[in-house]
C-alpha cells in the first residue's frame, strides 16, 4: 500500500473524521446528563404513560428501560448516532472511485505509478479506521460521562463496549456497499443517492414491521435486523452467543462490498474526465 495515498486519504477526510468524533462523543456524555436529571421513578411514570405503538419500537425490552444501563443505551438507538455514522461511512465510500470520477482526478491518481488496488485500498483503510474511531468516541463519551455525571445507580462503562462494537459493524458494513456502487457508478450524488435512498427503505421497513404485528415477518429482511447495539447491553447474556453471529454478517457484507468493489474498479474502463 502506498504511504502517499494513504495521507491523501487521510488528509481529504481529517475534518469529516474530527467533526464526527466530537459530535459523537459529546452528544452521549450529554445524553449521561440528561439521563440524570430525571429521576428512575419519574422516568418510570413516563414510560408507562407511553402508547403501545411507541413502545413496539423500542430496541430493548420495556422492563429494561428502567435500569441505568438499558435507559444509557438508548443512546445508541438515538438518530444522531446512525446519522452521524452514516455520514462517514457513505461519504467516504461514495468518495472511493465515483468521487474521484466526478472531479476529475482520477485520470491524473492513476497517470501516478500506483495501482487501482492500492488507490481503493488506502480509502477502505481510512474509512474503517475511521468508522473505529467514532464507535469509540461514542464509548469515551459514555465513559466520561458516567464518571463525572452522578447517576441515580452506578454503571460500568465496559458494559457499553459490544454496542460500541456493532456500531463499528454497522458502519463496516455501509462503507464496504457504498464502495461497491462508488466503484461501479461515474457520478458521486448518484451513488449518495441510491445508497440513501436504500438506507431510508430499511429504515421504513424496519419501523412498519415493529409497529404493525401482520408486517413483523418483514424484519429479518432489513439490515437493521442486525444493529441491536442496546440489546448487547441490556441482555448481554442472551446476546452473547449472537455477537458474533449479528457482527460476523455485517462485518461479512461489508468485506464482501470492498471484494466486489475491488473486482469492478479493477475491470471497469473509467470515463474520460468531463
Amino acid at each position: 500500500m502506498n504511504g502517499t495515498l494513504l495521507r491523501k486519504a487521510f488528509y481529504e477526510a481529517r475534518w469529516l473524521l474530527l467533526g464526527s468524533v466530537l459530535l459523537v462523543f459529546a452528544f452521549e456524555w450529554l445524553y449521561v446528563w440528561l439521563v440524570s436529571q430525571i429521576p428512575m421513578r419519574q422516568f418510570a411514570t413516563i414510560v408507562g404513560a407511553l402508547p403501545k405503538p411507541i413502545v413496539a419500537l423500542s430496541p430493548i425490552p420495556v422492563a429494561q428501560w428502567l435500569t441505568i444501563e438499558g435507559r444509557i443505551a438508548m443512546s445508541y438507538n438515538e438518530p444522531i448516532i446512525l446519522l452521524v455514522l452514516a455520514a462517514w461511512s457513505i461519504g467516504r465510500g461514495s468518495d472511493a472511485v465515483s468521487g474521484e470520477l466526478s472531479r476529475g482526478t482520477m485520470e491524473m491518481l492513476l497517470a501516478q505509478p500506483v495501482s487501482r488496488r492500492a488507490v481503493l485500498s488506502a480509502n477502505a483503510v481510512v474509512t474503517v479506521l475511521g468508522c473505529a474511531a467514532i464507535a469509540f468516541g461514542s464509548w469515551a463519551g459514555l465513559a466520561i460521562g458516567m464518571e463525572l455525571v452522578t447517576l441515580d445507580t452506578k454503571a460500568t462503562a465496559k458494559v457499553f463496549l459490544p454496542a460500541a462494537a456493532n456500531t463499528m459493524a454497522f458502519g463496516f458494513f455501509l462503507a464496504g456497499a457504498t464502495t461497491a456502487l462508488s466503484a461501479a457508478d461515474r457520478y458521486r450524488w448518484r451513488t449518495i443517492g441510491i445508497v440513501c435512498a436504500a438506507f431510508l427503505v430499511q429504515k421504513i421497513v424496519e419501523i412498519v414491521s415493529l409497529m404493525v404485528e401482520r408486517f413483523a415477518w418483514l424484519k429479518p429482511y432489513t439490515v437493521f435486523s442486525l444493529f441491536k447495539a442496546p440489546m448487547f447491553v441490556t441482555d448481554a447474556e442472551a446476546m452473547r452467543n449472537l455477537f458474533w453471529q449479528y457482527n460476523g454478517t455485517l462485518l461479512g457484507l461489508g468485506l464482501a462490498g470492498y471484494v466486489a468493489a475491488a473486482m469492478i474498479f479493477s475491470r471497469r474502463d473509467l470515463p474520460a474526465p468531463l
